[in-house]
């Protein structure tokens, strides 16, 4: 068995920090992700050896810090304050960003100002619809009101960078619904928008009771809406599935996108520091053990580091250099990615600025036959 050792890392060259807090109330009904019900004295365990964990990266500088799940605000005061401390001796960034994810049946506002007293300026809330009936089959114990009653609450506190989740395509939604959500959540104003497309993943109760996705018609039409709405109303694509009002795009987020090195601390968080990829064991019992980065390492190659660079980079608005792509292949390869690029411009689903490339708004659609093609 492996304990808990330090990454082998530089410190220097690593600069954000993701956390993972499985714990729920609740279980959505479409959620896949690594995730358990809140028991007090499994959780107080968790936080315990996740606090060791942190520990031993002996980090000094941090520019982004996010702490996801799971639900992180289902976590008492005294629970995620001790985390919290640890986190607030580590020097940050001037310009660094702090996020945690939130519930609103979850949240009140003794967290909020606990959130905000050790740095937290981000907060993340899970939205994903306003429908009385779709939250229900969700499982998502939130209305309208306590929506609008928790930002105000927020707002009121000093939080000016708040993002909200919606989901589309989700059984029995439709364009009247989607509608009506897209409209109030522009009327929440926030900073932030992050937009999913019902995916149906194993390990989710909507795929045990054989649910089928949306149609790929339905769905291309309820995102076309939401984007030209958004876009409308002031909201920058700056990646295929989100959108923020300027200056305020999520860093942690373009850290990833950017193929930039992270650690992740927690049971199922994944790293990726000096050109490795690696994941933290999901079973929660081997953690509480000290057991982490046992599982699915990855050593990338040229061609993996190649893959991540076009396959994340195309996602983004600003897309990538291709003269720092060419540096680092043969003329063979170049000559392929020439061609392959070429095709693409003709058909207008890629655009290039100099020696930027990036997806047209039908290519950013497509991306998985580009890539495809590419790689």
């Amino acid at each position: 068995m492996k304990k808990n050792k330090p990454i082998k890392k530089r410190s220097d060259e690593v600069t954000s920090l993701y956390i993972h807090i499985p714990f729920c109330l609740d279980i959505c009904s479409y959620c896949s992700f690594l995730h358990c019900f809140y028991v007090e004295k499994l959780a107080n365990s968790y936080m315990d050896k996740l606090n060791e964990e942190l520990d031993t990266l002996n980090i000094k500088y941090l520019k982004t810090i996010y702490i996801g799940g799971g639900t992180p605000s289902c976590l008492p005061l005294f629970l995620i304050e001790p985390l919290l401390k640890k986190l607030d001796d580590i020097k940050k960034d001037e310009h660094y960003e702090f996020t945690i994810e939130c519930n609103f049946d979850s949240i009140d506002e003794e967290k909020l100002k606990l959130y905000k007293r050790y740095g937290v300026n981000r907060l993340s809330f899970g939205v994903e619809s306003f429908d009385e009936n779709i939250l229900k089959d969700m499982h998502r114990h939130h209305d309208e009101k306590r929506v609008r009653e928790v930002i105000n609450l927020a707002r009121m506190l000093g939080f000016n960078n708040i993002n909200v989740d919606l989901i589309y395509g989700y059984p029995k939604q439709g364009m009247s619904i989607l509608k009506s959500d897209v409209e109030k959540i522009l009327s929440l104003d926030v900073e932030h928008i992050s937009t999913y497309a019902l995916s149906i993943e194993e390990r989710s109760e909507l795929h045990a009771k054989k649910i089928k996705e949306c149609d790929e018609d339905i769905s291309r039409t309820m995102f076309d809406y939401i984007y030209e709405t958004l876009t409308k109303n002031g909201y920058i694509r700056y990646e295929t599935s989100n959108f923020s009002k300027e200056h305020f795009t999520s860093k942690h987020n373009l850290v990833y996108w950017k193929n930039l090195p992270y650690y992740g601390i927690g049971a199922g968080a994944a790293s990726y520091v000096d050109n490795c990829r690696f994941q933290n064991t999901e079973n929660i019992a081997k953690y509480l053990k000290g057991i982490t980065s046992e599982e699915k390492k990855e050593k990338l190659s040229k061609k993996d580091q190649l893959f991540y660079k076009f396959m994340l980079g195309l996602r983004l608005k600003e897309g990538i250099s291709l003269n720092n792509i060419y540096d680092e292949v043969d003329n063979f390869t170049k000559r392929k990615y020439e061609q392959v690029i070429n095709h693409y411009l003709k058909t207008k689903l890629l655009e290039q600025k100099k020696d930027i490339l990036m997806t047209t708004y039908e290519g950013s659609l497509l991306l998985d036959l580009i890539l495809k093609d590419l790689l």
